[in-house]
C-alpha cells in the first residue's frame, strides 16, 4: 500500500500596509510621470516645426537629464520644452512658433518663452545660455560640435553630449544660486559624479571655451560640505539686467555678449514702462490706476522712468563716493 504525499501549502503573505505618505508619494509620481510624458510627446513636433523652417535645434534639459541621471520610475517633472537654436535663424524660429499659434509671454537676454493653449507645453527658445560670454553664434557652433542623439517619444532628436550637458547643469545651478534645496543643484551634483575622468576634463575645458570657467569653478566649490554660499554668490558674474541701477551697471560691465545685453536692456525698459508697474507706482502715491493707452498713463510712464533713473543714479554716485572715501581712509 502506497501512501500519497499531501502537498504542503505555504501560508499566503499578509498584505503589506502602505502609509498615507507612501500612497501620496506614489500618486504624485504617477501624476508627474503622466505630465512628463505628455510634454515630452510634444518635443518631436516642436523640433520638426522648427527644422521645417530651416532652423537647427538642440533639445536641452528635461528629457536629457531624466534619461541620464534618474532611475527608471524616479520622479523628475518636466515643466516646459527648452530648445537651443541657431542664432542665425532665431527670428525665423520665432516666426515659426508665432505662425503656429504661440505667443511670446516672457523675454530674457538669452531666451524667449512662448505659450499656446492649455494642452500645449510652453516652449523656451534659447538664443544662448546664461553666463556664456562667447557670442551666441560662436557659442552655438561650439555646442553643435558637442551634439548627441536621443530617442524622445519615438523620434531621434539632437541633444548635448555628456560633457556639454553637465556644463549646462553647472550653469543652471549657478542661476538658482547654488541652493542645495533646489533640484538644479542635485542634478549638477549627479551630473558631475556621472562623468568619467576624461569627460570631466572635457567639460571643464568646454566651460573655459564658452567663457563660463568661473561659473564652473564656483559650482564645483559649492559641492563641498563646508562651502560658504554667501561668498560664492558674491563672486557670481552678473548675467542679467534687473530693476536696480547698481545691478544694471554691473551687468553692462560684465562679459555678457553685446547682442544678449541689448535684448536684456530692452526687456528691462519694457518692464519699467508696463501698465502694471506704472500703476503700482501711482498707488504708492495714493493715485488711482489709469486705463491702458490713455494719454495720462503714457505721460506717467515717462515721468516715472526719469524719476526712477535719477534716483538710481544718485544712489550709484553716493555708493561710489562712499567707496572712494573708504579707500582713502584705508590708504
Amino acid at each position: 500500500m502506497t501512501s500519497t504525499e499531501v502537498p504542503r501549502t505555504e501560508p499566503e503573505p499578509e498584505p503589506r500596509t502602505v502609509s498615507v505618505d507612501e500612497a501620496l508619494e506614489r500618486f504624485a509620481t504617477v501624476v508627474a510621470q503622466a505630465a512628463t510624458e505628455k510634454i515630452e510627446a510634444q518635443i518631436p513636433g516642436i523640433v520638426s516645426l522648427l527644422e521645417a523652417h530651416g532652423v537647427e535645434v538642440i533639445v536641452l534639459k528635461g528629457p536629457v537629464t531624466r534619461r541620464r541621471l534618474y532611475a527608471a520610475g524616479e520622479r523628475r517633472p518636466v515643466a516646459d520644452i527648452d530648445v537651443l537654436v541657431d542664432p542665425n535663424a532665431f527670428r525665423r524660429a520665432t516666426r515659426a512658433l508665432v505662425d503656429a499659434g504661440y505667443r511670446r509671454y516672457d523675454r530674457h537676454g538669452h531666451s524667449d518663452a512662448f505659450r499656446r493653449g492649455a494642452d500645449d507645453a510652453d516652449v523656451d527658445l534659447h538664443l544662448t545660455l546664461p553666463y556664456v560670454t562667447l557670442g551666441p553664434k560662436r557659442a552655438f557652433a561650439v555646442f553643435a560640435a558637442h551634439r548627441a542623439a536621443l530617442q524622445v517619444a519615438g523620434a531621434t532628436v539632437s541633444v548635448l553630449d555628456r560633457p556639454a550637458h553637465v556644463v549646462h547643469l553647472a550653469i543652471h545651478a549657478a542661476v538658482n544660486r547654488f541652493d542645495p534645496d533646489q533640484r538644479s543643484f542635485t542634478e549638477w551634483r549627479r551630473g558631475l559624479a556621472s562623468l568619467t575622468g576624461a569627460e570631466a576634463a572635457a567639460a571643464e575645458a568646454l566651460a573655459e571655451r564658452l567663457g563660463v570657467g568661473a561659473v564652473w569653478n564656483l559650482a564645483t566649490r559649492a559641492l563641498a560640505g563646508d562651502a560658504d554660499r554667501s561668498t560664492l554668490l558674491a563672486a557670481r558674474p552678473t548675467w542679467e539686467a534687473v530693476p536696480r541701477m547698481w545691478s544694471v551697471w554691473g551687468f553692462l560691465q560684465s562679459g555678457t555678449p553685446a547682442s544678449v545685453k541689448w535684448r536684456d536692456v530692452q526687456r528691462l525698459v519694457a518692464l519699467q514702462l508696463s501698465d502694471g508697474v506704472v500703476n503700482k507706482w501711482r498707488a504708492k502715491r495714493g493715485a488711482p490706476a489709469l486705463p491702458s493707452g490713455s494719454l495720462r498713463i503714457r505721460l506717467d510712464k515717462v515721468l516715472r522712468l526719469v524719476t526712477v533713473s535719477a534716483q538710481g543714479l544718485v544712489r550709484v554716485v553716493g555708493l561710489g563716493r562712499r567707496g572712494d572715501a573708504g579707500e582713502s581712509r584705508e590708504q
